[in-house]
């Protein structure tokens, strides 16, 4: 026989042999007597008496290797089965591993000896062969006047038995035949795979989820996870190196852990290498996954062909949503869709999202309710899809001028009582922000204001190094329109140049400071005269000393803010006055200044503001000598810092502890190891927030590093320090509280 028959025989995917193949078999088997006429009426169908099911072999695809990263769903779709339920329905987008996981399941119930109907699916055209199809996957002779559910039931007899369908979503009518046999059959469980819910009683939905993306880029990372594991695996690298590991790591990320995804961007590096491959992706999308499979059912022969699949069982306004949707970026709300849906012409097809949800192609982000987001390859599919039909360029500017008026309001909440959920949503939709700040010029206004309306995100969040870039483009893009006399673009310019003085870059920062002055001369809003002092007394900390006479106009100019509007923005000055003061050493000014800044904060609401000034309030205090009051003021800030998530402002604080820390002269060998370990975190900290040339910070740091290497030698503090530079921040901030400090009272401030 050809190796292809041979090969459907093992698997059960043809249970019929020809009778001179049968004639082969027997011969080959030995067969004569009695078992030769039995094997040849198993061959015809005819049923014996006694006889149990003649269940097929699972089918295993060739090449198929250990199951990866799975584990934890092996584990509880079992403890479903043994907790009682009938039915475990695997749900998940096409390619997600369904199907994977149901076979590992089968696998192992029958290495234990146990009954597994195994039954494709995937052939069956119409909801009532699905039983006919559970029929002859196990080998069950005719009965003439015994219904299906019936003959199934009766060949069950009580045994435990495992029925698995595979492959159900196009024939989820058939529910009503499934419900009929589980009730005939009680000992007989059903695992099914499909992108949409059978919905039968006592049906448990597990949803398949991708594979977990690497948390980090080290190689040791790399090397243990499961998505970097398949790709190497399909891609048939046997000894990957640091390269090949960093490559795997950006694709499957790029493919979003979706394993189908991930076998098809391995198979193109045949032709490509892996690093070229990521580069390729990155630019072009699903169109780089354009060689597609030869082995396996055609649906998966490419990942345009699993996902037009399912796009052909959508109505009309469901392939409309899919479309639109491939606007958004790592996700969206509800109120988004039908935002968007209405900016660009079509209200109401919001009310499409139920389908696509049903159907694995849109998922609820857990923990967060009424928010969503499509799997990359999915999402990119519906751009491609979007593209074609030529509605790209509507749907782009529609999400842009929707997302402009929703990330408005977020910036006007950033600054009231509240701001944590206002800081959190533009987190979670910060991709879509981006994208809506990509606009042509003739939308450049409104991205002008977006961007200057969310700096205090930018910074506390720890995005200097970003919006630098994005100020550039935009800036760059207001050039030669009306834009260039809005109040935005003037604040854009004053943001542009103290970004670009925190990341380091001094001669940017200067030429955007020119810019600025220039402007803010003529402007008619009261305070831009005094924060273009502000900026040049800040430049000038970096490359020489300022003089008198610059002090004197910074506070004349702090002062006649005052007098304009009590509650103005004059903080902003007198942080910056006070922070300019604590580094030529004026402690004592500058705990005045601060203590000032912190009160304007107060009387105007801002919450937000508040942890930044506190830990600068409590690293003056610590210079000044004022140590318990000082560590009550950090650890205010601190706390606060973790309620909100903020990131820059909590530099000062830890610095502050930090120091504190090493005042203390009766710290036991825990608490300096501790202290070293905090270190490290304060200089991880500023290095994350772009701060290793700003020469306040850099002063700060070598003295606690002086301090440190008189009590460790040098190996032993790299040690420590390594720890904490791998310290989230949470863990860093929970360190430097439980380090010893001064006696504190509560803080006022």
């Amino acid at each position: 026989m050809s190796a292809r028959t041979v090969s459907d025989l093992e698997r059960g995917l043809r249970r019929t042999p020809q009778d001179g193949s049968g004639e082969l078999l027997a011969g080959a088997l030995g067969l004569s007597g009695a078992d030769r006429e039995r094997f040849f009426a198993a061959i015809r169908g005819q049923r014996l008496p006694h006889r149990a099911p003649l269940i097929g072999r699972i089918p295993v695809p060739d090449g198929a290797g250990p199951i990866l990263g799975r584990a934890a769903d092996l584990i509880e779709i079992e403890r479903r089965l043994g907790a009682g339920a009938r039915v475990v329905t695997l749900a998940g987008a096409g390619g997600i591993g369904k199907t994977t996981i149901a076979r590992e399941v089968a696998r192992r119930r029958q290495d234990a000896g146990g009954v597994v109907i195994w039954t494709p699916l995937e052939a069956v055209e119409h909801p009532s062969r699905v039983l006919e199809a559970v029929v002859r996957a196990a080998g069950l002779a005719d009965r003439p006047g015994a219904s299906l559910p019936r003959r199934i039931a009766d060949a069950v007899a009580r045994r435990p038995v495992l029925l698995v369908l595979d492959n159900l979503e196009h024939l989820v009518g058939a529910a009503p035949e499934i419900a009929e046999v589980l009730a005939l059959a009680p000992t007989l469980s059903v695992i099914a795979t499909s992108r949409e819910t059978i919905r039968i009683a006592g049906e448990d939905v597990l949803r398949v989820n991708p594979l977990p993306l690497p948390r980090a880029f080290d190689a040791a990372t790399l090397a243990a996870n499961p998505a970097v594991a398949l790709f190497l695996r399909s891609a048939g690298t046997c000894d990957p190196d640091a390269g090949d590991l960093a490559a795997a790591g950006r694709i499957v990320t790029l493919m979003d852990g979706l394993p189908l995804a991930i076998e098809l961007a391995a198979a193109q590096t045949a032709v490509i290498p892996a690093d070229g491959l990521a580069v390729l992706l990155e630019r072009s999308g699903i169109e780089g996954l354009s060689l597609g499979r030869r082995d396996g059912p055609a649906r998966f022969a490419s990942m345009e062909a699993a996902l037009a699949w399912s796009e052909g069982a959508l109505t009309g306004d469901a392939r409309r949503l899919l479309r639109l949707l491939g606007v958004f970026r790592d996700g969206f709300s509800l109120d988004a869709v039908a935002g968007v849906a209405a900016t660009a012409g079509m209200p109401g097809l919001e009310r499409s999202l139920l389908p696509l949800v049903s159907a694995q192609l849109v998922r609820p982000v857990d923990g967060v309710p009424g928010r969503f987001r499509m799997l990359e390859p999915i999402r990119m599919f519906a751009a491609d899809r979007l593209r074609a039909a030529g509605e790209e360029e509507a749907a782009v500017a529609a999400h842009a001028r929707w997302m402009f008026g929703w990330a408005r309001r977020q910036g006007q909440a950033l600054y009231g009582p509240e701001p944590l959920p206002a800081l959190d949503a533009v987190e979670r939709d910060l991709a879509n922000i981006r994208a809506a700040l990509s606009v042509p010029a003739a939308d450049v206004e409104p991205a002008l204001e977006v961007v200057c309306r969310l700096h205090t995100f930018w910074e506390y969040r720890g995005y200097q190094l970003e919006v630098v870039a994005i100020l550039e483009a935009v800036i760059a893009a207001a050039e030669g329109t009306q834009a260039v006399a809005s109040e935005w673009y003037l604040w854009d310019l004053f943001w542009l140049a103290r970004f670009s003085q925190a990341i380091g870059q001094f001669g940017k920062a200067r030429a955007w400071i020119e810019r600025f002055e220039r402007l803010a001369a003529t402007s008619h809003y009261p305070g831009a005269a005094a924060f273009a002092i502000g900026l040049r007394w800040s430049d000038s900390l970096h490359h020489e000393a300022p003089g008198d006479d610059d002090e004197r106009r910074l506070r004349d100019a702090l002062a006649a803010m005052g007098h304009a509007d009590p509650e103005a923005e004059s903080w902003g000055i007198a942080a910056l006055l006070g922070r300019a003061l604590l580094a030529r050493g004026d402690a004592g000014d500058a705990v005045l200044m601060l203590r000032h800044a912190v009160d304007l904060v107060r009387r105007m609401g801002a919450a937000i503001n508040r942890p930044a000034l506190l830990g600068m309030l409590g690293l003056a205090l610590v210079s000044h000598g004022e140590l318990p009051e000082a560590a009550a003021i950090v650890n205010a800030s601190l706390e606060t810092c973790v309620a909100l998530g903020l990131v820059m402002p909590a530099l000062p604080a830890l610095t502050g502890r930090l120091e504190l820390a090493l005042a203390d002269a009766s710290a036991d060998a825990d608490a300096l190891a501790g202290t070293a370990t905090l270190f490290g975190a304060v200089e991880a900290l500023m290095e994350r927030s772009s701060l290793v040339h700003d020469p306040f910070w850099i002063a700060r740091i070598a003295a606690s590093r002086a301090r440190l290497a008189a009590a460790f030698d040098r190996e032993a503090l790299r040690v420590l320090a390594d720890e904490g530079r791998d310290l989230t921040l949470r863990e860093a901030i929970a360190l430097a509280r439980s380090l010893p400090a001064p006696a504190a009272s509560p803080a006022g401030g």
